[in-house]
């Protein structure tokens, strides 16, 4: 289960981190960034099941993709493409129960290594080309002790590795406690994708914790359903056929730009209805629709 949520220069959030309850409902008022959260999630999944392995961020625009940011100047916070962005999940897991020799299952007691959370963090900038800045997770182990790795790009396809494999670290300290582990003297080659560290770090910790982290993540983004709302997103693009729609009949919404677009053309007042009305919900300055060819 989810347990917090953190993100940096994400849209309209410069930094937040939340914690999360088995349920939890967000209210605030329109553009307020409640579904920055969520696109967040939507993200990360897209990236995670990209069909590119070595997409480092998969912004969006396929048909199997949730969200379409459009590009990094587009995500960042403030459209400043100097800016990182950042996000970070933190889980819990459920106890493994150890199975007996005839196959049986025993009660819940869970093994030395078993983890029982895991915090997760990463970061994207631009520079030319966009690559990923930092990487890197904590799996807390039952016996209170932490497994961390991290890398960070040191220049070019380099990156320096953080890591302390059954740290002394209590399991309060989470990526923020990286400041205390010492870079270790070498640098390894870049991360698979947004979660899978450098071979030569699953080679160094095989067979605890990489494959181990792997599969959790993965196992996270499999099980997270996103149930989209009852009105359809607005999209980058929208085509007009050229028929004449006098009244939005469908329920979702699907067809409001052909009927605002078939409106201006016949010199209909609905385009200047609707802006007045989004101007009196104090949601715009402005409302007009143009045509980009």
């Amino acid at each position: 289960m989810l347990r917090k949520i953190g993100l940096s220069n994400f849209k309209g959030w410069q930094e937040l981190d939340i914690d999360l309850a088995p349920i939890t409902f967000l209210f605030g008022s329109n553009s307020s960034g409640k579904t920055a959260l969520l696109q967040a999630l939507l993200l990360l999944k897209q990236t995670a099941n990209s069909f590119d392995p070595k997409q480092r961020i998969n912004f969006g625009g396929g048909r199997r993709d949730y969200v379409d940011f459009g590009s990094y100047q587009d995500l960042v916070y403030g459209h400043d493409t100097s800016r990182n962005i950042g996000l970070r999940l933190s889980w819990g897991l459920s106890p493994v129960p150890e199975r007996s020799m005839d196959g049986g299952e025993k009660p819940y007691k869970t093994r030395v290594y078993e983890v029982h959370s895991i915090d997760y963090a990463v970061s994207w900038r631009f520079d030319k080309d966009i690559f990923i800045e930092t990487l890197g997770y904590v799996a807390g182990l039952v016996d209170q002790a932490l497994h961390s790795v991290k890398i960070k790009h040191h220049e070019g396809d380099r990156y320096i590795v953080k890591s302390s494999q059954f740290s002394d670290i209590k399991t309060e300290k989470r990526l923020t406690g990286f400041e205390n582990v010492p870079e270790e003297p070498r640098t390894v080659g870049t991360p698979g994708n947004c979660y899978i560290l450098p071979n030569e770090i699953i080679v160094k910790f095989r067979p605890f914790s990489v494959w181990l982290f792997n599969r959790e993540f993965e196992n996270l983004m499999n099980n997270f359903l996103y149930l989209g709302p009852l009105r359809q997103y607005p999209k980058r693009y929208y085509q007009w056929t050229g028929e004449r729609k006098s009244q939005v009949i469908e329920p979702d919404g699907a067809d409001v730009m052909a009927a605002l677009i078939s409106a201006a053309r016949d010199n209909e007042s609905l385009q200047e209805d609707v802006a007045n009305w989004l101007k009196q919900l104090g949601l715009v300055d402005d409302f007009s629709i143009k045509s980009t060819d």
